[in-house]
Parts: C-alpha cells; sequence; structure tokens
C-alpha cells in the first residue's frame, strides 16, 4: 500500500491544505470532525486505500492547513476550500465520505460540483450554523492570537513531528471495518429492526411535539412588570 508522507497543497497566496494520499483506485476524499485534523483517519483510511486512492484533507483552518484571518469560516468559505482541492488537483469521479461537519461540506461540495462527485458517505451529518464559525474562532484561540498559531503550527509541520498523545486521544471508537465496509462495497447503512423501531417512533411523535411547542409558545404569559418603591 502506498502512504505518502502529509503534503501542502496551494489554493492561493494565503490558503494552504495539508493532506495525505494514500493507497491506489478511485479517487477518496476524508473529511474530518469540528476541529479535528487527517489524523483523526489514522485507522479508517489504510483501510479505505485498499480499494480508493485516499485524500485525508485538513479543512481550512483546521489541524496544519492555513489560518486566513480575513476568512469567517463560515460554510460557503470550507466548501470553497474542498472544491478547489477537487479543481487543483483535477480529481473526477469523486468518492467523498465525511463525519459532522465533514458530513455536511461533502454534500455541499457535492451540490457545487457534481461533475466531479460520484457518491456521497455523511455520516452523523452536523447541523450547520451561524456559530460554527465562531467556534473555529475561539478553538483557534481568537482572531488576535491566529498569526502565532499559525507560525507555531508551521514550525511544527516544518519538523514533520509525529501527532502527540493529545491527537491520538481524539481518535474516535467507530468501527471502522464495518464503516469502510459501507463505502467500499457502496450500500447504506442496514437499517436494523431497533433502528426501524426508533424511527417508526420518532415519526409517529413528531406532529405531538409540533402541536405542544405550539401551544406552549401560545400560552406563554406575558414577562410581569417589576416596580420597585423606595421608602
Amino acid at each position: 500500500m502506498n502512504i505518502a508522507r502529509p503534503a501542502f497543497l496551494k489554493l492561493t497566496d494565503k490558503v494552504n491544505l495539508r493532506y495525505q494520499k494514500s493507497g491506489d483506485g478511485p479517487p477518496l476524499i476524508l473529511l474530518h470532525t469540528i476541529r479535528t485534523q487527517i489524523e483523526y483517519f489514522r485507522s479508517l483510511a489504510p483501510l479505505l486505500a485498499e480499494k480508493f486512492t485516499v485524500y485525508a484533507v485538513d479543512m481550512p483552518g483546521h489541524g496544519f492547513s492555513s489560518v486566513d484571518t480575513s476568512q469567517q469560516y463560515d460554510e460557503p468559505y470550507l466548501r470553497w476550500g474542498i472544491a478547489e482541492f477537487l479543481k487543483t488537483l483535477d480529481l473526477r469521479d469523486v468518492t467523498m465520505v465525511g463525519e459532522s461537519i465533514g458530513a455536511v461540506i461533502a454534500l455541499t461540495v457535492a451540490s457545487e460540483v457534481p461533475e466531479r462527485i460520484k457518491a456521497v458517505y455523511a455520516f452523523n451529518p452536523y447541523d450547520y450554523e451561524t456559530r460554527y464559525g465562531d467556534g473555529i474562532r475561539r478553538g483557534n484561540g481568537g482572531w488576535e492570537g491566529l498569526h502565532e498559531h499559525a507560525s507555531r503550527r508551521a514550525s511544527v509541520a516544518a519538523t514533520q513531528r509525529e501527532p502527540g498523545d493529545h491527537q491520538r486521544r481524539r481518535e474516535p471508537a467507530h468501527d471502522w471495518h464495518q464503516l469502510a465496509a459501507y463505502v467500499s462495497v457502496g450500500v447504506q447503512r442496514p437499517r436494523t429492526p431497533a433502528r426501524e423501531r426508533v424511527r417508526r417512533r420518532h415519526r409517529e411523535r413528531e406532529p405531538l411535539l409540533r402541536a405542544a411547542r405550539t401551544a406552549h409558545s401560545l400560552a406563554r404569559p406575558e414577562p410581569r412588570q417589576h416596580v420597585m418603591l423606595r421608602l
């Protein structure tokens, strides 16, 4: 199996994305969760590399990819970064695999460049909202500290230091073999009887929950007026 060292792909003068390429076969992109990096997939990538050419990518502002302080790191910006990654490497018939926010970006990139996408596997998609960009800002120590943070990360990347224990602990406790099997054979996650019962209960309860929320909002009392008397 061919596993290359992590490399950087220059998109603009301010944006460089770190990625790691492994395996041989049709291209597959791995997109990680919020505030993690390509090492998140250290156990999954080798399994998929048996049938795909795997590109595990640090999304913009994550891992060792560059930080552009003029950006808000909202969904359109992250989508642009991954779409440009595909265009720069001229990848086609791509299988997109993402988890959490990576799943959302995989789906939106597929809508942005559908001519380059073959399939999308979105695991545990994150409900994207405006606060996510602020979460990246806080995770990177605030905009005022980003320059120092980026410089420190660049110096670490230059030494090719292996991920530390704090990064290894962030690897999820997934059954990566099962997930890789879903992607490799091109099937959806099987619906077990237990999962179907849960889905059916949610469908049955949704009208009641919606009616209860409406009734609660209508019955909400007006805020009390407090009057302070000085004696």
